[in-house]
């Protein structure tokens, strides 16, 4: 009998017991972590969306170095007063369209502004990072950087050697789909 009548009291075994011991350090965009994450490649004069949804659990603050861009919808719904930022603070479950133009040549870091949501399994740079490349610039400065990101890939226990991207084992993420608007042309 139970406590509190004649109801069997039925406790888990220790077997059961499972401990939540999540491990929330790594941080992906589209599914994968830098410098896994392939350049937003984009050409002087284009009119860029961008469709960020956080799926994680924690906030997240996306920017863009060398750009400002434009919000103009918020979980689906068109903004009446679309308002200008270069940091943009974005919730779980949260979903923004923003525009920007694309008129300052060079490569730029695409990077969640909160340090901790750019690692992976401990090793940083990596996390919610990516670089908006102006096509026909120099990529020297994105290669050298390659270079020193894959140094840890040998460390990364996550890392799924047939596509060399991590896993989402635990972690959150933001998903970033992209579309070229031929109004800046």
């Amino acid at each position: 009998m139970g406590p509190d009548g004649p109801y069997p009291w039925l406790l888990p075994s220790p077997k059961m017991l499972m401990p939540f011991d999540p491990d929330f350090n790594e941080f992906l965009l589209n599914g994968k972590s830098a410098p896994w994450v392939p350049p937003l490649v984009v050409e002087d004069g284009d009119v860029v969306r961008l469709r960020l949804i956080n799926l994680g659990m924690e906030m997240h603050s996306l920017h863009i170095h060398g750009h400002s861009f434009i919000v103009t919808h918020r979980d689906g719904f068109k903004l009446t007063s679309p308002y200008e930022v270069d940091t943009l603070l974005i919730g779980p479950g949260e979903r923004y369209d923003v525009w920007f133009k694309a008129e300052n040549p060079g490569l730029w870091v695409i990077h969640d502004h909160a340090g901790r949501n750019m690692v992976a399994d401990g090793f940083d740079p990596a996390g919610i990072m990516t670089v908006l490349q102006y096509k026909d610039y120099s990529t020297e400065a994105y290669e050298k950087f390659l270079e020193r990101v894959r140094v840890y890939e040998r460390d990364i226990r996550h890392v799924d050697e047939s596509h060399g991207m991590l896993t989402p084992s635990g972690g959150g993420g933001m998903d970033m789909s992209a579309g070229m608007d031929g109004m800046g042309h």
